[in-house]
């Protein structure tokens, strides 16, 4: 099953959403996908990891953008819409996600067949 980690950003530190980038790109591999939303960041260091981000060779990392600041609700709305995923895994722009839970949950959540919601 695939996975999409959604995560909403607007004008994050660069180091916090580094921190949340580098997780989830060490579970990434062929059949999941990372989808930033950007919700109108004017931040010029939200902006360069972004377009960073959209450049990375190797990930299969997609950079959604708001064009006016619409809020969290709203972006998690629109980044599942355009997301590839059978899973939507929402993770906030200064979490770090643990493989160990994420290889846990990933093969119990398809024998469910089910939503499930893990928090730590």
């Amino acid at each position: 099953m695939k996975t999409s980690f959604v995560v909403p950003v607007h004008n994050t530190n660069y180091m916090l959403l580094r921190i949340c980038v580098n997780s989830i790109l060490h579970i990434l591999n062929g059949k999941h996908e990372l989808v930033l939303i950007d919700d109108a960041s004017d931040r010029e260091e939200t902006l360069h990891f972004l377009e960073r981000c959209s450049t990375m060779p190797g990930y299969n990392i997609k950079i959604i953008r708001n064009s006016e600041n619409c809020g969290v609700c709203y972006s998690l709305n629109k980044v599942i819409q355009s997301s590839t995923g059978d899973l939507i895994a929402p993770v906030d722009h200064d979490d770090l996600i643990d493989p160990g839970g994420v290889s846990f949950a990933l093969p119990v959540s398809s024998l469910l067949q089910e939503s499930l919601v893990i928090y730590r």
